[in-house]
C-alpha cells in the first residue's frame, strides 16, 4: 500500500517588524521560558565581550536583557542594524524551539521524520538546527555556542561592509540602506538593466540581485548610494513607480560578493564559537537557498552558511520547487516570526499547484497533523468554481439585464423618473414614510449614502428606470441578475413580487444591514481571489473575508477595521496596483453580519414569492436561481459573497450576447468586460442603454 500519509516541512523565517517585542512577549508570559532566557542573556553577553564591536556598528552595544527582561524600547539606530535584528531572529527561533522541548515534544523524533527543513536567509541558521534533531540536553549544550555563532556572522558581515566603503572612500553610502526591494518587475529584466547600467559605471560600483523572493519580487545588495542611483535609473526609464521600491532595515549588504570577506574573517572566531557541525550531523534533508541542494552532503555547516545568506543569491522559488515536487500534499509547519516569507512561499506553492498547507507556530493546530484550511463557509464558497454548461449557438439570442447594488447612488438619480411614475412613487413615499424624491434630487438631510436610506433609493430607481425601458423602450431579455442589492431588481423584472413589495423586503435588508453594520470594506485591484486568500491566511487576517469578486482581479474585501488598515501594504507587496477604501457604513456580505441575515431570514419567512418568468443568476451560486431556495439564497447573501465575475463567466458560457446595465453609473459594463476579456475571446455586446 503507498504511503498516503502528508509529508512534513519546517520554514524559518528572516523577517520581521519587531521580534524584540515577540521575544519581550514569550518571556512574559511563559515563566518555563525564563531560564533559557537568562543563559541566551548571558552568551549575547560572552559575544559582545569577545567581540569587542566597534562604536560605528554598535554604538549603543547590544543590550538585549534589558530590551527583553525589563521591556526597555530600543532605540530607532539599533532596530535597522543587520547584527541586532539577525541574532535577534536566530535567538527567537532558539526559544520557539526550547518551548516544545518544554512541552515534552520529542524533537529528535519530529525532525528524524521530517521530509526537509528550509530556512530564508538567516532562517537556513535556524533549519540547520532543527535539522540536527537535537534532544533537550544537547540542545541546551550548545545553546551557547549557536548564540555566539550567530552573533559573530552577523557582526563580521557589518564589519566586511564598513571595510569595503572606507577602502571605496565613500560617505554617501551610509545615507542609504544597502538593500532595496523591488516589486512588479521580472527577475529577468532586473539582470539586463542591472547590466545597462553596470556598464555606465566602474566594476567596483556594481550591484546584484541578493534574494529573488517571487518572480517579480527582488531584493537587490551593494553600496547604499549605488542603489539609489540604480532606482532613478529604473524610474527614469519608467520600469517602476515609488511605490514599487523600497529600502529595508539593513546595515549590510547580505547576498552579494562584496561580504566575501566573512568566512576568513569568522576563521579568527572558531575557538570562540565552537560551531562544528558538518552535512553528516543532520537527520533530515535542509535545502539551500542558492541552489534547492540538499545540505546533508556538505561538509562545514557553518561555511555554507555563511557562503549561502552572506554571499550567494537566495533564489526562493527555486528553493521550494524542492517542496513543491517532493509531495503531492503535506504540511509546511512555519516558524516564523514574520508573516512575509509565509505569504511568498503560499504565493509560490500556489502557482506550482501544489497541496501543500502552511501552518504558522502560534495556530491551535501547530502540532496536529491536519489540515489547516479551514476558513469558514463563505471562502468554501469562494473557492468553487461555477459549473459551466456547454456553450450554445450564437444564433440564439439571448440577452441579459443587469441592476447595479450599493455604490451606484448619486444626488440626482431618477430626476426624469418620479414624473413618469407618480403613482408608483406615491406608493413608495407611504410605505418608507419620507419622499423619496427629495431623497434622491435635494438629498437635504445627508442620508442618502446611509444603509437604510440608499438600498431603497437605488431598488426604487433601478425598478423605475427597468419599467422604462421594458415597457416604452421594448427591452426584451432572457436572463436578469444584479450586483448585490441590485438581485431584488432582478428578482422583481422576473416577475418574483411587484415593485412595492420588493421596497418593503429592501426597506427591512437596509434597515438591519444600518442596525447591525460594523467594520469596513475595500476593494483590492490586480490580485485574484485566490493570492488575495493566500495573504489573508499566510498573515493570519482572521477577521477579513472576500466579500465581492467582481472581476477575476478585482476582489473586494469586508470585516474588521483593525486588520483593514494592516492588509494593504502587503496586499501591494503581494502585487496588488491598487487598495481603495470603500464608502460602506459596515463590512456587508461578511460573517460580521450574521444577525442582520438571521433577524432577515424570519422577515421573509411568511412572504410568498411568484413564479418567476426568466431566469435570474444567484450572486451566491452565480447559476439561476432555483424558484424553492429564493428566501434562502436572498437573506444568504447577506453574510455571503458575491460571486459576480463567476455569475458573468456562466452567461458568457451559456451563449450571453448583449448587457443591458440599467442606470447611468456604468460600473457594471466595465466588470463585465473585464470578466469577459479573461473568460473567453468572443465578444458580447455592451448595450448600455440611458433614457433620453
Amino acid at each position: 500500500m503507498p504511503d498516503v500519509q502528508p509529508k512534513q516541512f519546517v520554514q524559518f523565517s528572516s523577517h520581521s517588524g519587531d521580534v524584540v517585542a515577540l521575544m519581550r512577549e514569550l518571556y512574559h508570559a511563559d515563566g518555563d521560558l525564563r531560564l533559557f532566557f537568562s543563559t541566551v542573556f548571558s552568551s549575547v553577553r560572552e559575544a559582545e565581550i569577545n567581540i569587542k564591536p566597534s562604536p560605528e556598528i554598535l554604538p549603543r552595544g547590544f543590550p538585549l536583557e534589558r530590551w527583553v527582561r525589563d521591556s526597555e524600547e530600543m532605540d530607532a539606530g539599533d532596530a535597522r542594524r543587520s547584527t541586532i535584528n539577525l541574532v535577534c531572529v536566530f535567538i527567537y527561533h532558539l526559544c520557539l524551539i526550547q518551548q516544545l522541548h518544554n512541552k515534552s515534544v520529542d524533537m529528535p523524533a519530529w525532525a528524524s521524520s521530517s521530509s526537509g527543513a528550509v530556512g530564508h536567509s538567516v532562517g537556513l541558521l535556524s533549519a540547520i538546527v532543527y535539522g540536527l534533531g537535537l534532544d533537550k540536553a544537547a540542545f541546551e549544550r550548545n545553546i551557547n555556542s549557536l548564540i555566539r555563532f550567530s552573533f559573530c556572522v552577523s557582526y563580521r558581515s557589518e564589519e566586511a561592509y564598513q571595510s569595503y566603503l572606507l577602502a571605496q572612500e565613500v560617505d554617501s553610502a551610509r545615507l542609504y540602506s544597502p538593500m532595496a526591494m523591488v516589486q512588479r518587475i521580472e527577475r529577468s529584466r532586473v539582470d539586463h538593466e542591472i547590466e545597462q547600467f553596470s556598464s555606465q559605471h566602474e566594476r567596483a560600483r556594481r550591484i546584484e540581485i541578493g534574494l529573488c523572493n517571487a518572480d517579480d519580487i527582488i531584493v537587490l545588495a551593494g553600496r547604499g548610494d549605488v542603489l539609489e542611483q540604480f532606482r532613478v535609473f529604473l524610474e527614469r526609464k519608467k520600469l517602476i513607480k515609488e511605490t514599487d521600491w523600497s529600502y529595508l532595515a539593513a546595515t549590510a549588504p547580505f547576498h552579494s560578493k562584496i561580504l566575501g570577506p566573512v568566512w576568513p574573517r569568522l576563521r579568527g572566531d572558531s575557538e570562540f564559537t565552537q560551531f562544528r557541525f558538518s552535512g553528516r550531523d543532520l537527520v533530515c534533508p535542509v535545502y539551500r537557498t542558492d541552489t534547492g541542494a540538499n545540505m546533508q552532503s556538505e561538509n562545514l555547516l557553518g561555511e555554507s552558511f555563511v557562503e549561502q545568506t552572506c554571499i550567494n543569491m537566495l533564489d526562493w522559488p527555486r528553493t521550494l520547487n524542492i517542496i513543491a515536487l517532493e509531495t503531492g500534499h503535506g504540511l509546511l509547519f512555519d516558524f516564523g516570526p514574520g508573516p512575509l516569507i509565509r505569504l511568498f512561499t503560499q504565493m509560490h506553492l500556489r502557482k506550482k499547484m501544489s497541496n501543500i498547507k502552511q501552518i504558522s507556530h502560534n495556530n491551535k493546530d501547530f502540532l496536529l497533523s491536519v489540515p489547516l484550511l479551514n476558513l469558514g463557509e463563505n471562502i468554501t464558497a469562494v473557492r468553487r468554481p461555477p459549473v459551466l454548461p456547454q456553450l450554445r449557438s450564437n444564433n440564439m439570442k439571448m440577452d441579459v439585464i443587469v441592476f447595479p447594488g450599493q455604490g451606484s447612488q448619486c444626488k440626482g438619480m431618477g430626476a426624469s423618473l418620479f414624473e413618469r411614475y407618480p403613482q408608483l412613487v406615491q406608493e413608495a413615499d407611504e410605505l418608507l414614510g419620507y419622499s423619496i424624491r427629495d431623497l434622491c434630487l435635494d438629498n437635504s438631510a445627508g442620508v442618502l449614502d446611509r444603509t437604510d436610506f440608499t438600498q431603497p433609493a437605488i431598488y426604487l430607481v433601478n425598478a423605475l428606470h427597468a419599467k422604462h425601458l421594458i415597457e416604452d423602450e421594448g427591452l426584451s431579455f432572457k436572463y436578469a441578475a444584479g450586483h448585490s442589492l441590485g438581485e431584488f431588481n432582478a428578482l422583481q423584472v422576473a416577475g418574483a413580487f411587484d415593485i412595492v413589495s420588493g421596497l418593503s423586503l429592501v426597506k427591512e435588508r437596509g434597515r438591519l444591514m444600518n442596525m447591525h453594520g460594523s467594520g469596513g470594506m475595500s476593494a483590492v485591484i490586480g490580485l485574484s481571489v485566490d493570492v488575495v486568500l493566500d495573504v489573508l491566511l499566510a498573515f493570519e487576517l482572521d477577521k477579513l473575508y472576500v466579500a465581492n469578486i467582481n472581476t477575476p482581479t478585482q476582489i473586494v474585501l469586508s470585516g474588521d477595521a483593525g486588520q483593514m488598515k494592516e492588509v494593504e501594504s502587503v496586499m501591494k507587496i503581494a502585487g496588488a496596483s491598487n487598495f481603495i477604501a470603500l464608502k460602506t457604513s459596515a463590512a456587508f456580505h461578511s460573517p460580521l453580519m450574521s444577525q442582520a441575515e438571521q433577524e432577515f431570514s424570519v422577515f421573509i419567512s411568511n412572504f410568498e414569492f411568484s413564479t418567476l418568468k426568466c431566469d435570474v443568476i444567484s450572486n451566491l451560486t452565480a447559476v439561476p436561481y432555483p424558484e424553492a431556495a429564493i428566501p434562502a439564497l436572498i437573506s444568504g447573501q447577506i453574510t455571503k459573497p458575491v460571486r459576480w465575475s463567476d455569475s458573468i463567466e456562466y452567461l458568457l458560457a451559456i451563449g450571453a450576447e448583449k448587457f443591458y446595465e440599467v442606470g447611468d453609473s456604468g460600473m457594471l459594463s466595465k466588470m463585465i468586460e473585464a470578466v469577459r476579456k479573461h473568460a473567453t475571446g468572443r465578444t458580447a455586446e455592451l448595450g448600455v442603454k440611458e433614457l433620453s
